[in-house]
């Protein structure tokens, strides 16, 4: 089997404050809890924090029926998390209007993902599934000092539970649903030693039987097949230290992703004449209008697809974390190693016949990074401070295999595999610092140096009879220099800034103003070709975020109310823009600096106990990014949309919990809506535009015998609203058609589990 694998170890040397691994403090039934979290890589309160900021507890988590990373979309304001084109492991993060939907090693993605403290520069394996975590926290907004590295759009920080020393304790899950889905996690923590030695084992399995028909082939399609493991041990040789080591191993087996053809254009000369009547009466069986120009309602389930599209992810995580306690304050050290390996193979048209088919899209990445970081207080700890260092490097290659039916376009070559060998380095210096100027007023002050180095060296092998260069069949081996392209190079040097203002209007009401400067290094086009002068570099882009919020603790703790309103400026935006290839007539995407916007926004957070046992909580966000200036060889596109970014995000949420004789009973409802959103270029709506949607999840649970045992049934999409994630516009480079991919439709199911221990 071809497969990806991730994998990553190393060593962390850390000092952390009291509460380390406290992510939320339980309230009463008449109070809110408290809510921990490290958005400063330090241990506060939320509601002391001036940043925005949204964090979810596993609990939490649980309760909204979250099962993989893309659920925490649905409650977070002004974050959208699509499906990729190409591998159903590896989905595109939008924050507030800013997203890189291209997952090749030559480009970084502008929202930074860290589990327990590793920088994961690829999405590929990030949309595992939620096991045993302790809280995701959410930032929004350019990361320039702590979180920096190239997170110009935020950050998402994901927290799983670490070993502790109290007791033998763990718990067994296990939920059956339509679709054939089954889940089954098992976790379980093992003290070893009194106060010094302790590990945590935890074990998920995840598959469904798929939610999609391919009539071409009579197989189900979007079934997947998942394993998930982590293990954790901690050490405490002595009293002020703290070693943590982790190791994570994820596969991933599916049938995905599964593209609908929407729309065809037979106008365009050739493109479907060679089919015949028999062939287009196919097609529109498969779901068109008789004029064969439009989708019609109804089955967008039924597909008709040749190339046999699936997703092969493997990944393995390796790191270790140490605490040290000093007289001074803390220090803390991070070494991580983390390998890819993914291989896919998609129908990009969506018809039964072989128009375009990539039946490979393959990555292997290798990364290391290292953290040194020390943190503590003084002056009578009016000053909490933070420096550290970060270096990082990453080698690996992107391979894709396209196919354009040579009949179809005569003027299109069937391109057997191109790709690119890439090598990447980073290195970074930072200082953070909060200074009390009074009790009620602080001011904060941050700098980030970043040196970002890129090589990559370009190849490809063109299958044609026509000419054979670059066939290693029929290329002599001492022709093929002219398939590898040059070594190309490129560095990029930053200094970003975080800068705050907060002041205490009373001890449970705070307020601030903050600006921020985040960096993305520049990069290369993978996919280019090998005949590039510059290899196909462009330059790193520059956000200057101003953002100011309230935040407040209301009525004794039983309401909490947040907003923030912000301002971006955006400049040399690096736009993914889907376009031909000169040298071989291929369609690719293609990445360039292609604009300047300007971002405006806000959002807000709300949840309240109505009364005894009854919360109710509500987020909306708002997003307005608009071009200043967007030219290309197309001429002025600063009318467009920018891709993937919804201007309307809302939730809320609905949670009633009661103690009954036979257990405790938890009633929960959650609805997310999201406002229309558009699919790079949107040169052909509606068909490359997803309509607004909602929606709505739903959960019973009854826990009985002191919550050892809890029966639950759930339910997902319950309105079973039909939705699009993700569109490819091929019409555009000029083969005619367009197809979509759609979300998962109605699900329920019942769950049962068990805890043991104390």
């Amino acid at each position: 089997m071809k497969y990806m694998t991730c994998f990553v170890y190393g060593l962390t040397l850390t000092m952390v404050q009291t509460h380390a691994n406290a992510q939320t403090v339980q309230g009463s039934s008449t109070g809110l809890e408290e809510v921990i979290v490290t958005a400063r890589k330090r241990v506060e309160n939320i509601q002391s924090v001036p940043i925005s900021v949204t964090a979810l507890s596993g609990s939490e988590l649980a309760n909204q029926n979250a099962r993989e990373v893309r659920d925490i979309a649905l409650t977070v304001p002004n974050i959208s998390i699509q499906a990729s084109s190409g591998n159903l492991t590896a989905p595109t993060y939008t924050i507030r209007g800013q997203v890189q939907n291209d997952t090749t090693a030559a480009i970084d993605p502008s929202v930074g993902m860290y589990v327990d403290g590793v920088y994961w520069a690829r999405a590929y394996g990030s949309n595992a599934s939620l096991l045993d975590i302790a809280r995701v926290e959410v930032l929004k907004g350019p990361q320039g000092t702590l979180f920096g590295r190239n997170t110009t759009g935020g950050a998402i920080n994901i927290v799983t539970q670490d070993p502790t020393f109290d007791s033998f304790n763990g718990s067994l899950t296990a939920s059956y649903g339509n679709q054939e889905e089954f889940d089954f996690n098992a976790v379980g923590n093992l003290p070893l030693i009194d106060d010094q030695l302790a590990a945590r084992l935890a074990v998920g399995h995840q598959e469904n039987g798929g939610w999609v028909d391919n009539e071409f082939t009579g197989k189900d399609m979007l079934s997947s097949d998942q394993w998930i493991g982590r293990g954790k041990v901690l050490w405490t040789p002595v009293e002020k230290l703290r070693v943590l080591f982790s190791a994570e191993y994820f596969d991933y087996d599916g049938v995905g992703p599964a593209n609908k053809l929407v729309s065809i254009t037979p106008f365009i000369p050739g493109v479907f004449d060679p089919f015949g009547a028999a062939q287009l009466e196919a097609l529109l069986e498969s779901g068109f209008t008789d004029d064969g120009t439009q989708y019609a309602d109804g089955r967008i389930y039924d597909l008709a697809l040749n190339q046999k599209p699936k997703t092969d992810t493997t990944t393995q995580t390796y790191s270790g974390t140490a605490t040290l306690d000093t007289a001074w304050g803390t220090l803390k050290g991070i070494g991580a190693y983390r390998k890819v390996r993914t291989r896919s193979a998609v129908d990009n048209d969506g018809t039964p016949y072989q128009i375009f088919d990539v039946p490979i899209i393959a990555s292997t990445v290798d990364q290391w990074s290292g953290e040194l970081q020390a943190s503590g207080n003084a002056y009578d700890d009016r000053l909490a401070w933070t420096v550290g260092a970060f270096y990082f490097t990453e080698d690996g290659y992107d391979d894709l295999a396209g196919i354009v039916v040579p009949f179809v376009l005569p003027q299109f070559r069937t391109l057997r595999v191109q790709g690119s060998d890439v090598e990447n380095s980073s290195e970074a210096a930072y200082s953070q610092g909060t200074f009390k100027v009074t009790p009620e007023l602080s001011v904060t002050l941050g700098l980030r140096y970043s040196v970002d180095r890129r090589h990559k060296r370009q190849y490809q092998e063109i299958l044609d009879p026509t000419n054979p260069n670059c066939d290693p069949a029929l290329t002599p081996e001492s022709d093929l220099e002219q398939c590898v392209s040059p070594k190309f190079k490129r560095k990029d040097s930053a200094t970003n800034y975080t800068f705050s203002v907060d002041y205490k209007l009373t001890p449970d009401m705070m307020i601030y103003a903050k600006t921020a400067r985040g960096f993305r290094a520049g990069g290369f086009n993978s996919r280019q070709g090998a005949d590039q002068e510059d290899g196909g570099s462009f330059g790193p882009e520059t956000v200057t975020d101003y953002e100011v919020g309230f935040k407040s603790q209301l009525f004794e703790d039983r309401a909490r109310f947040n907003t923030a309103i912000f301002y971006s400026d955006y400049e040399d935006i690096q736009s993914t823009l889907l376009t031909i290839n000169p040298e071989t007539n291929q369609p690719i995407t293609l990445v360039q600096n292609a604009a300047k916007a300007r971002i405006f926004g806000f959002e807000v957070e709300a949840e309240a106990i109505l009364f005894t046992n009854f919360r109710l909580s509500a987020a909306a966000g708002y997003t307005d990014p608009e071009y200043k200036d967007f030219e290309d060889l197309s001429g002025d596109r600063s009318d467009e949309k920018f891709p993937l970014s919804p201007k309307w995000t809302a939730s809320a949420s609905a949670q009633y919990t009661n103690n009954l004789e036979v257990g405790r009973l938890l009633v929960r409802a959650d609805y997310s809506w999201k406002d229309k959103i558009v699919f790079m270029q949107n040169l052909h709506p509606p068909f490359t535009e997803a309509k607004s949607y909602g929606v709505l999840n739903g959960r019973i649970a009854l826990a009985f015998s002191d919550g050892k045992y809890e029966v639950a049934a759930y339910g997902r999409n319950l309105l079973d609203e039909d939705y699009k994630v993700f569109a490819l516009d091929l019409e555009s480079s000029g083969l005619g058609f367009i197809s979509n991919q759609y979300g998962q439709p109605r699900q329920y199911g019942v769950e049962v589990s068990a805890r043991f221990g104390q």
